[in-house]
């Protein structure tokens, strides 16, 4: 098992140099890009906002183990890698994913508005209205009663307000 833990880890170090080389990028940016893309393809996968812990978390795994491999084959052969290059790269890494943890909800802040609610099957109401169950649902939460009559929503359409 740990031979074959060793061989991936030298395929990721080789791999890792050959994007960096057919992107034309230095490691320092190959780490931020792929950090950022790490982030919004995890937020997607577990359908949260990029801004949020696990993403950050899944980007800090990732890197912490790609830094202690790096540090565990590189080091031996090649001492100009050193325990500073390692911390460089993790900071390179980091510092995007940390600006949207910590700062991510006051620059893209979370808004409900009217044509965000969906229709009873789930899906976004058509010219952003909202269904009558929705307006029944969200004049409930309100505290106001539900319209169950026929008679007019307190809060209503865009086409029923002249």
């Amino acid at each position: 098992m740990g031979g074959h833990l060793w061989a991936i880890g030298t395929e990721w170090i080789k791999m890792k140099g050959r994007l960096a080389d057919d992107l034309q990028l230095s490691h320092d940016a190959l780490h931020i890009h792929l950090a950022l893309l790490v982030m919004f393809v995890i937020a997607r996968i577990i359908r949260r906002r990029p801004d949020t812990l696990y993403p950050f978390l899944a980007v800090l795994s990732l890197e912490l183990a790609n830094e202690i491999n790096d540090v565990s084959r590189l080091l031996p052969r090649y001492p100009e890698h050193s325990f500073a290059s390692s911390m460089k790269d993790l900071v390179n890494t980091m510092f995007w994913p940390t600006v949207l943890l910590c700062f991510g909800r006051l620059i893209f802040p979370t808004s409900v508005n009217r044509s965000s609610i969906a229709t009873p099957d789930g899906l976004p109401h058509p010219k952003g209205e909202v269904s009558p169950a929705a307006m029944d649902d969200l004049n409930h939460c309100n505290g106001n009663t539900p319209n169950l009559h026929g008679t007019k929503s307190v809060l209503q359409q865009p086409s029923d307000i002249q």
